[in-house]
């Protein structure tokens, strides 16, 4: 693999990241006009194509299940009033407990080409949505938490109920992305 390629990556990526986390820090109203503007784009170029294979077409659903549904209710919620973010708490909860797992299970249809990873790839989704249920099973279902703008998910099977970040944490780590970005931006 050449690595100036495998650098150029890196460096897109987490540019991207920054620019995301940043836009999400305090700029909430045109991130959710970028993935709006990105969902309408990749919508209307999805539907124009001469032709669609299976491949091309869960690749579509899952990036409208990403975008505008996922990133983007997210970004809604966000820019409610705190009377509204709390009236309208347990009907988001469900929805982000919906979305997640409907997130996972759509990995399990995934074409698998007949492949040991693909066998291998499903069966993981399986087991992580399973974990999944079983944790927000564990916290009664009510998973989610906004604290100082920033949106939390507690059913996350990767973190224990002990090892949950604090605003501070999840503060620092943003700003050491974007720190990184810029470092590596400026040869």
């Amino acid at each position: 693999m050449d690595l100036t390629l495998l650098l150029w990556n890196c460096l897109t990526v987490t540019l991207g990241v920054a620019m995301v986390c940043y836009l999400a820090s305090l700029h909430r109203t045109l991130l959710l006009t970028l993935v709006i503007g990105l969902s309408l784009f990749a919508g209307i170029q999805f539907w124009t194509a001469p032709s669609q294979d299976s491949i091309e077409t869960m690749g579509f659903i899952k990036l409208m299940f990403l975008l505008p549904l996922g990133l983007g209710s997210l970004l809604t919620f966000a820019s409610l009033s705190q009377d509204r973010q709390a009236r309208y708490r347990a009907f988001f909860t469900r929805y982000i407990n919906f979305a997640v797992a409907a997130n996972i299970f759509i990995m399990l249809f995934a074409p698998a080409g007949d492949t040991w990873r693909g066998l291998v790839s499903r069966g993981v989704c399986l087991v992580l949505l399973v974990w999944l249920f079983q944790e927000m099973a564990r916290r009664r279902y009510q998973t989610t938490q906004f604290d100082a703008g920033f949106f939390i998910f507690h059913a996350s099977p990767f973190l224990g109920s002990s090892a949950m970040p604090s605003i501070a944490s999840l503060s620092y780590h943003c700003q050491h992305l974007i720190a990184c970005a810029i470092s590596c931006s400026n040869p």
